[in-house]
């Protein structure tokens, strides 16, 4: 009898001799179990305490890793009287790449009280593999990417059995919020036995790609395209905010020079991924130029400063990639032609110009804001079709209550335009024109109001001035 049999003779009897002494009985729900790649198969084990008082037991299993297989125990630790049995379940799960193999799992109760107070149990576990190929690693070099750069999406395959792989293939998708952003289709003739092939694909994100969280799907098909198997990994485009870095707002400005005149074009580019926030371009140019300023888009403001004109345009927001011209001329034709054809009557007209005013204030009343608008005529003559423009934000809103002119009342984009019609307005005269409006939200501190307007007909052409300040209102 050689060494080797009077060894697995000993562990045998001794076996036998634990077995035989053992007040624990262990049950096994299967003997022998068949487990499919990907799959989970659950055995019920139950435990009985044979002695004749209350004992823990503890519930161990050999071995407790195996690269082809994982076992995971409900239960492990049991405290049971006399005649008491409980109960726990073993879920052998095989790997998606696992190898066809047969694998013995031996399972030990043991007292923890009693030491020779033991009994052991085993279960032969067969994997059967369901594809020859598996996707045996997916990863992304880069969690988090910012617009021009690139994330690189690395997918490993394995042919884990014997025999030479069927045709397949592997389609790779990004997804956003759901959508398709980009796909990669690749087909494989096959992989040798034994052997892992690995291919990656570049996922490029674009100057203006939207932030947030992107998702990877790699999904494996058979020659007959089935799907085998889909892994998911995520990766997070971040945010450039041209907000909070004015390095991605763009202004570039151009200026064209003609005989009498210069055209300025100033161009603000978004070069972030996300909008901009609200914010005012400003423009400033001397104080006597100001007559022949003509702005293609009417400023929102305007303010004299040290001998010079600040004009403001509101800008509310500018979407990646989106840009904004704000053009105006300096030009003098305009004015020597109608110096020649109708000298006194410009003059008139100016004079009638620089000579009206209107003044803006406001005031908390009655839970609402209401807002006076004084238009005087500092001039010696009357002044006819004036109009009055003024408006609202669209964070408040026009109360139904006008004590003075009725106005007209506009919706517009960010809010609502109010427009007075005053026939006449005579030498010296004064007008006062009050409305209400209210916010439509709370709003603690200082809400700001728009400058108001005044235009008066020239001839046959409409001069349009701006009077008045913008005004900011205390809330409380």
């Amino acid at each position: 009898m050689t060494l080797v049999r009077k060894f697995f003779i000993a562990i045998l009897l001794l076996f036998l001799s634990i077995q035989s002494a053992a007040a624990v009985q262990l049950k096994l729900g299967r003997k022998n179990v068949i487990v499919y790649t990907g799959e989970s198969v659950e055995i019920p084990i139950t435990i009985i305490n044979d002695g004749d008082k209350e004992e823990r037991f503890m519930l161990y299993l050999f071995p407790s890793f195996d690269p082809n297989i994982r076992v995971e125990l409900q239960k492990y630790r049991f405290e049971l009287g006399p005649g008491e049995e409980g109960s726990t379940v073993a879920v052998f799960t095989a790997t998606e790449c696992g190898e066809e193999v047969s694998k013995i799992f031996t399972f030990t109760v043991k007292s923890l009280t009693v030491e020779e107070n033991q009994v052991m149990d085993s279960i032969s576990v067969s994997i059967i593999r369901k594809y020859q190929v598996c996707i045996y690693d997916f990863r992304l070099d880069k969690q988090v990417v910012y617009p021009e750069d690139n994330v690189t999406i690395e997918v490993s395959l394995l042919n884990p059995s014997s025999t030479l792989s069927l045709p397949f293939s592997v389609i790779t998708a990004v997804r956003k919020d759901g959508e398709i952003v980009q796909t990669f289709l690749d087909r494989i003739e096959a992989i040798e036995p034994k052997t892992r092939k690995t291919f990656s694909h570049t996922f490029s994100i674009k100057r203006y790609e939207e932030p947030g969280y992107y998702t990877v799907e790699v999904v494996l098909k058979d020659h007959l395209g089935r799907d085998i198997t889909t892994k998911k990994t995520q990766f997070r485009v971040g945010v450039l905010n041209a907000t909070e870095n004015p390095s991605l707002l763009k202004i570039e400005k151009n200026v064209r020079y003609g005989l009498i005149s210069q055209v300025v074009e100033i161009k603000v580019r978004n070069e972030g991924n996300v909008p901009t926030a609200p914010f005012t371009l400003t423009e400033s140019i001397p104080l006597f130029i100001k007559p022949f300023f003509l702005p293609k888009v009417e400023p929102d403001s305007q303010e004299e400063k040290e001998n010079r004109i600040v004009y403001s345009w509101y800008i509310e927001k500018i979407e990646p990639g989106e840009e904004v011209t704000i053009t105006y001329e300096i030009s003098v034709m305009g004015a020597v032609i109608t110096l020649l054809a109708i000298g006194g009557l410009v003059a008139v007209a100016f004079l009638y110009v620089f000579s009206l005013r209107v003044v803006k204030r406001a005031k908390v009343k009655e839970g609402k804001i209401m807002v006076m608008l004084e238009v005087k005529n500092r001039t010696g003559k009357e002044v006819r079709n004036v109009i009055v423009r003024d408006f609202v934000p669209s964070i408040a809103k026009v109360v139904e209550r006008f004590e003075t002119l009725r106005p007209k009342l506009r919706k517009m984009r960010g809010g609502t335009e109010l427009l007075w019609k005053i026939d006449v307005l005579r030498p010296k005269e004064e007008r006062i024109i009050t409305y209400y409006i209210k916010p439509r939200v709370e709003v603690k501190g200082k809400l700001k109001l728009p400058p108001a307007y005044l235009k008066i007909p020239v001839g046959k052409k409409e001069i349009k001035k701006v009077i008045s300040k913008a005004i900011f209102v205390e809330l409380k």
